[in-house]
C-alpha cells in the first residue's frame, strides 16, 4: 500500500472505517485510519465490495469501489498510503459479480506484467478471463481459462486467487481445494500452465463460518508471494514462499478474530 514492497495490513472494520497498518517484513506497525464509510461495502449479501490495486502503475495500491448497482469505481492512492482520493468512474455492468450466491467474482491482478492491475472475472459458468487495465479503463474481454465452475468460493467450493508466486511480475492462477491443497498454474500473461503443487493441510481455511481464511502477499518484500494464515484464534502467521514452495510458520499478529470476513465482521486483505 505504501510502495516499499513490503504488504501492509489493511482493515475494514464493520463501522466503515479502514485502517492501515504498515508492514515491516516480520510484523504490523500502528493503525492509522485512510478512509471511513464504507460500512455498507462488507461483502456481505445486498452489499458492495472494496478492492486494493495499482490501477495507474505508480506502485502504490487504489481502492476500488464495487457498487451493488454494477459500479466500478477507483480512488487514487494519495502516493503515501494514507487517503484515496475522489471517485473515478472506471468501469459498470457488474452487479452480478459481487462474490454471492450463484454470482461470479472480480478481482484486480497484474496479468500481463505492465505493473497496472488488470481486471479479472470468474464467471459461474467457469470461465476466467481478463479485461487488461490501460490506468484508466479496461480493455476487451480475454479468456485466460476455463473448467472453475466449483471454485466460486461458495460453501462446498474451493478458492481461487491470483498472486505472483514465482516473482516474474505476472499474476498466476492459484487454486485451493476443498481436500486442503494449494497448486499454481503459472500465468505467462496471456494463459495459465500446468498445475504444480504447492502445500496442502488447509481444508479449515476455505473462510466458510467456523473457519481460518489464507491470504497470498509478499510479506517480505522479495517479489514472490507469501502464504498468509488467518486463524479463527483471530492470529495471523506467514509461510513466506520461494516461488515452488512455503515455508515454515512465522507469527505476525494477533487479535483479529472479529474480522474473519463473516456477517456481522470486518474484513482483513494485506495489501
Amino acid at each position: 500500500m505504501t510502495g516499499d514492497g513490503k504488504a501492509d495490513l489493511m482493515v475494514l472494520s464493520t463501522d466503515g472505517t479502514i485502517g492501515l497498518r504498515p508492514g515491516s517484513g516480520t510484523s504490523f506497525g500502528a493503525s492509522t485510519t485512510v478512509s471511513a464509510g464504507w460500512q455498507n461495502y462488507l461483502g456481505g449479501a445486498g452489499q458492495g465490495r472494496l478492492y486494493y490495486a495499482d490501477i495507474n502503475g505508480d506502485g502504490k495500491k487504489d481502492l476500488l469501489v464495487l457498487g451493488t448497482d454494477g459500479t466500478l469505481g477507483v480512488r487514487f492512492n494519495n502516493g503515501s498510503g494514507t487517503s484515496f482520493g475522489a471517485s473515478v468512474p472506471i468501469s459498470s455492468g457488474w452487479q452480478n459479480y459481487l462474490g454471492q450466491p450463484g454470482q461470479g467474482r472480480l478481482t484486480f491482478p497484474d496479468i500481463n506484467g505492465d505493473g497496472k492491475a488488470d481486471l479479472v472475472i470468474q464467471g459461474t459458468d467457469g470461465t476466467i478471463a481478463t479485461h487488461l487495465g490501460s490506468g484508466t479503463s479496461f480493455g476487451a474481454n480475454l479468456p485466460l481459462s476455463s473448467g472453475w465452475q466449483n471454485y466460486l468460493s461458495q460453501p462446498g467450493q474451493g478458492r481461487l486467487s491470483f498472486p505472483d508466486i514465482n516473482g516474474d511480475g505476472k499474476a498466476d492462477l492459484v487454486i485451493q481445494g476443498t481436500d486442503g491443497t494449494i497448486a499454481t498454474h503459472l500465468g505467462s500473461g496471456t494463459s495459465f500452465g500446468a498445475n504444480l503443487p504447492l502445500s496442502s493441510g488447509w481444508q479449515n481455511y476455505l473462510s466458510q463460518p467456523g473457519q481460518g481464511r489464507l491470504y497470498y502477499a509478499d510479506i517480505n518484500g522479495d517479489g514472490k508471494a507469501d502464504l498468509i494464515i488467518q486463524g479463527t484464534d483471530g492470529t495471523i502467521a506467514t509461510h513466506l514462499g520461494s516461488g515452488t514452495s512455503f515455508g515454515a510458520n512465522l507469527p505476525l499478529s494477533s487479535g483479529w478474530q472479529n474480522y474473519l470476513s463473516q456477517p456481522g465482521q470486518g474484513s482483513l486483505s494485506f495489501e
